[in-house]
């Protein structure tokens, strides 16, 4: 989305448990995709007890870069990228995920709601699938 939300953020970028189909978004700016990497690695990590242990990617320059490795190195997770990246069923969960954030397009479209509403409702189609299709312990667990 090219529009600035109410909020300030030009960018999203969503995290997502390959396991649980937990998913965390956070808005921002393309330059702190590092530190919200490192803010979802430690909500995660304190929420569930276990290590983060692979990091799967489109292969996108926001999650080659430098200072992002340096954080893999740091916090421990091994990064797996697509390849090539054109191939969107290696990162089914990713895709899946993409989706699902359509959502939010397509409510704007449909109500007819502001541009600037976006983040908004990118947090509401995440709440919505998180509440959908969240994994939970079954009994035997």
């Amino acid at each position: 989305m090219k529009q600035e939300s109410i909020g300030g953020s030009c960018y999203y970028i969503c995290f997502t448990d390959d396991f649980s189909e937990y998913r965390k978004v956070y808005l921002k700016h393309k330059s702190e995709i590092v530190a919200k990497f490192e803010e979802f690695c430690t909500f995660f990590q304190n929420q569930t007890e276990k290590p983060i242990k692979a990091v799967l990617s489109d292969g996108g320059l926001e999650y080659i870069n430098k200072g992002f490795k340096n954080t893999l190195r740091k916090l421990g997770p091994e990064l797996r990228c697509s390849l090539p990246p054109i191939i969107l069923h290696q990162n089914g969960t990713a895709e899946r995920t993409n989706r699902t954030l359509d959502l939010a397009r397509k409510i704007m479209i449909v109500k007819s709601l502001p541009k600037s509403l976006w983040a908004e409702l990118v947090n509401t189609a995440v709440y919505r699938y998180t509440l959908n299709h969240a994994r939970t312990p079954s009994v035997d667990d």
